[in-house]
C-alpha cells in the first residue's frame, strides 16, 4: 500500500507538530515554507524523514494539503497555489488569532 503524500503549508509549531504525528503514522510529508532553515533542527530530531521545500513544491507534492500558517497571512499564503490545489483536500489548521493587543483580557480574532 502506498503512504499518502500530506503537504503541510507553514514552518511553525502547529506546522512541526502536525508533521511529526503525521510521520509517526506512517505518511511522507514535505512542509512549505519560506525559511527552511527554520525546520533543519526539527527535521535532523526526526532523522530528517520529512521532505522541506517551498510552498508551490509542497502544494505539488501533497495530496492532501494542511494550511498551518498564521491567520493574518493564509490568504497570501494560498492565493498563488489556487491552481495547485484544485481537486485537493486542505485542512485548515491557521490560527485566527488577530496582530492587535487584546482588550480587556479578551484575544481578538480574524475572520
Amino acid at each position: 500500500m502506498t503512504k499518502k503524500k500530506i503537504g503541510i503549508l507553514g514552518s511553525g509549531l502547529v506546522a512541526q507538530a502536525l508533521g511529526t504525528g503525521f510521520l509517526n503514522h506512517g505518511y511522507e510529508i514535505m512542509l512549505g515554507t519560506r525559511d527552511s532553515g527554520k525546520l533543519s533542527g526539527w527535521n535532523t530530531k526526526l532523522g530528517n524523514l520529512a521532505k522541506i521545500g517551498s510552498a508551490e513544491e509542497t502544494a505539488k507534492f501533497g495530496e492532501i494539503i494542511v494550511l498551518a500558517v498564521k491567520g493574518t497571512g493564509a490568504e497570501s499564503a494560498i492565493k498563488p497555489l489556487v491552481s495547485l490545489l484544485s481537486g485537493k483536500t486542505v485542512i485548515d489548521a491557521t490560527n485566527p488569532i488577530a496582530d492587535a493587543a487584546p482588550e480587556n483580557g479578551v484575544i481578538k480574532f480574524t475572520t
